[in-house]
């Protein structure tokens, strides 16, 4: 506009004249000016954030990258639409998929229903998913802090053999310690690998209760984390042919989890950041979370 503008002026019209017509004063139109350019040089470098987190985390959402970015100077709503406009957004498929076997194991109880979690180490879930590559299938053993949502174990195998969720457990003794862990409750669906005597003997002499869920809608925080390990990361990796190198994949997408994925429901902190965040206040001051009820269903 402003070049428009110089053109008038040497056709005899003075600048202060064309500003007065358009209602705008001089210092107003080259305020607007280095605001855009601001914007600008803002937009490209939230553009370059946004393209190299994305090869780490490349199906994170918009509001999540945002606060994991710690985006400045730049609204969430302008920030969706920044990358919206830039086809930076993702679609992501949601598929659900039981893997473990529930048959002939013992049936237990599920105490999760309506449990009110205070803090860490007060429920633990446990899970077992498939990975697949090319005719091939891996399986990946998760274990998992509900309350933090710390990712505790992920077990890479071309089995399902009970000794790697046993090895999920030596994880978690190298994580939260040795307990004892008196108001610690594991939950599992009804997996043969959970009822395996050894590792129903581990859970006991560490004071943890035993909890079952009767189908996987009634393990929907493990099943969350299926979905977010193979639909959001490791959709794609051709390089992946064996379980040494799925277990390496493995390891850092627990680090990159635990230590560098916002959250929406910690407040938009990572794990690591919550977990300090939550031991730096009095315990009846930290967040509580209330889990689904599901024996409120079919009632009425």
């Amino acid at each position: 506009m402003i070049e428009k503008m110089k053109k008038n002026k040497d056709r005899g019209y003075s600048m202060e004249r064309l500003y007065r017509y358009l209602g705008v004063t001089r210092q107003a139109l080259h305020k607007q000016k280095k605001a855009a350019e601001k914007w600008d040089i803002l937009a490209r470098e939230t553009l370059a954030k946004v393209a190299q987190i994305r090869k780490r985390h490349p199906k994170m959402g918009a509001r999540v990258m945002y606060h994991t970015l710690g985006i400045t100077g730049m609204g969430i709503n302008k920030f969706e639409r920044l990358i919206s406009q830039n086809n930076l957004t993702v679609q992501i498929k949601k598929k659900r998929s039981i893997t473990t076997d529930s048959r002939g194991s013992k049936r237990y109880p599920n105490l999760t229903n309506g449990l009110v979690l205070t803090g860490i180490n007060q429920l633990i879930v446990a899970d077992i998913t498939y990975y697949r590559v090319d005719n091939q299938f891996f399986y990946i053993f998760t274990l998992k802090d509900v309350y933090s949502q710390r990712v505790i174990s992920l077990i890479a195998s071309d089995n399902m053999k009970a000794i790697n969720a046993m090895k999920a457990m030596e994880d978690f003794n190298d994580v939260r310690g040795e307990g004892p862990f008196l108001l610690l409750i594991h939950h599992t669906d009804n997996g043969t690998q959970y009822d395996f005597g050894p590792y129903k003997d581990v859970l006991l002499s560490l004071g943890i209760e035993i909890s079952r869920a009767k189908n996987s809608l009634e393990n929907g925080s493990s099943e969350n984390l299926n979905r977010l390990i193979k639909h959001d990361y490791l959709f794609d990796h051709k390089r992946i042919k064996t379980v040494k190198q799925l277990q390496d994949e493995l390891d850092e997408l627990k680090w990159k989890l635990n230590n560098e994925r916002a959250i929406k429901s910690l407040g938009y902190k990572t794990v690591v950041e919550f977990e300090e965040y939550i031991l730096s206040i009095p315990e009846e001051e930290r967040p509580r979370k209330q889990l689904y009820d599901h024996r409120k269903e079919g009632k009425g």
